[in-house]
């Protein structure tokens, strides 16, 4: 019984000395980490949207169309031709979005588009084998995009060959 009493006089002492320290000080106040740096690197221009995309590596829509238009059969023909001069060569066609819609309606239309292509490269002899499809819809889109300028060079499917 002693024993008993002596443990738990010692855990009482335990607790009381644990509890005798100085009290915490207030917490300071975390300021968030300034995002102006990040926000200013994310704010790209219309222009520097237009002009980072590849005009002859690129098919590109009218608004709401997944039909190729004649002015870009020239540079469909030109990727058939290459990719017929290289079998070994394989491209990856991957379909992009304006933002406008919703991301369903957009990836829906990002695949048509690819299937459209697809389907005029393997009429010009294209074998299948040289061709990977990859819808990406909107989700690539720069929110910053706001003119129609800007949203047709968004409207395309882009031929991506390996390095």
């Amino acid at each position: 019984m002693a024993r008993t009493g002596l443990r738990s006089s010692t855990l009482s002492v335990l607790i009381l000395a644990a509890c005798a320290g100085t009290p915490p000080s207030e917490p300071q106040s975390l300021q968030p980490p300034s995002t102006l740096p990040e926000q200013a690197a994310l704010a790209v221009t219309d222009e520097q949207l237009i002009n980072a995309v590849d005009i002859e590596r690129n098919i590109f829509f009218a608004s709401r169309s997944t039909a190729v238009d004649p002015a870009e059969l020239y540079k469909l023909r030109q990727h058939a031709q290459r990719l017929l001069a290289d079998p070994k060569l394989v491209v990856t066609l991957v379909g992009h979005t304006d933002d406008l819609g919703s991301a369903s309606y957009n990836l829906a239309i990002a695949e048509q588009r690819v299937r459209s292509v697809y389907q005029l490269l393997l009429k010009h002899g294209v074998p299948r084998k040289q061709l990977l499809r990859y819808a990406v819809g909107r989700e690539k889109v720069a929110r910053a995009c706001g003119s129609s300028e800007c949203r047709a060079r968004m409207r395309r499917v882009e031929f991506v060959y390996p390095k």
